[in-house]
């Protein structure tokens, strides 16, 4: 994975976030940025309506997505940087599903994506929260002001949070039906262009997914399509099934265009049976013969 936090860094991505990552983060004084936060300590009941999780999560969604960082703390010399490592407090499955819930039932829309990394130190334990660049901009929560619930909408300005202003809102809810119109094309052209594989007779299942938020920042590689294959293999509804092989599970997959394509073939006749895409923007593609046994076990 590739963070704001790899950015600040200037590394390359990585399975996990180490010891060694928040360590320079205070060694070099790493200033935070609009997709970097560094907090002390993380609520240990962030679901109670005094807390700031709600505020912190919207403003780091509506302002791109980025990393929050519990467990670093600033010096009185250096606002605004990372300045000492601190313990962010207990971790526990409890509180990551209270987090999490925060995301989902206390957010308008809800922030979906959401990930919690614990980075385990036998003194300053931290905590690394991953925002994703939501495609629901703006995302609010209802808070109390001057003794009436009103719904905020907060962001991130450099280093720091405000709230957005009405003709901000109204922008971003702009923004976000021309996204959700540009997706609906993206599903009708991408459904047109495999339904049009199919062959006359027969019965056929055409099926497509388009990731809300973005799926991956970089190319679909050979691995990548590997790993999609041995992950069908597993699959519950394959295997409910005797077995079956799906298209993705077949070895006839090759580069298509910014895309991966599995075909599955009558074994006589060549005659195209199912066929699936796995697209470099996450889009997924299906297509499958419905009214005949496309493959068993016997015929690999």
């Amino acid at each position: 994975m590739f963070t704001a936090l790899h950015s600040a860094l200037g590394i390359a991505p990585t399975d996990e976030f180490t010891n060694e990552m928040l360590d320079r983060l205070v060694e070099e004084r790493i200033a935070e940025r609009q997709d970097l936060d560094f907090k002390e300590k993380i609520d240990s009941k962030p679901t109670r309506p005094e807390s700031d999780v709600k505020k912190d999560l919207c403003a780091m969604a509506n302002s791109g997505g980025g990393v929050i960082v519990y467990g670093v703390g600033e010096l009185p010399d250096m606002k605004d940087h990372a300045g000492k490592r601190v313990s962010a407090g207990d971790y526990s499955p409890g509180l990551e599903q209270s987090y999490r819930s925060v995301a989902t039932a206390y957010i308008s829309p809800p922030l979906r994506g959401v990930e919690l990394h614990r980075v385990e130190h036998p003194e300053h334990e931290a905590v690394v929260v991953v925002v994703p660049a939501s495609q629901q901009v703006p995302h609010m929560y209802f808070t109390e002001k001057k003794n009436a619930t009103v719904l905020a909408a907060p962001t991130r300005n450099g280093s720091h949070s405000e709230w957005l202003s009405e003709p901000e809102i109204a922008n971003l809810y702009r923004l976000r039906f021309q996204r959700e119109e540009a997706s609906s094309r993206e599903v009708d052209e991408v459904y047109s262009k495999v339904a049009a594989k199919r062959s006359s007779d027969g019965f056929w299942g055409v099926g497509v997914a388009v990731p809300t938020y973005p799926a991956r920042k970089d190319d679909v590689t050979e691995r990548d399509a590997i790993m999609a294959r041995f992950a069908a293999y597993g699959d519950p509804l394959r295997l409910e099934y005797n077995g079956a092989v799906s298209p993705a599970t077949a070895s006839n997959y090759r580069r298509g265009l910014k895309c991966w394509t599995f075909s599955g073939k009558q074994y006589d006749t060549q005659e195209l049976l199912a066929y699936v895409e796995l697209h470099e923007n996450g889009v997924v593609t299906v297509l499958s013969r419905l009214d005949r046994e496309t493959f068993s076990t016997g015929d690999q």
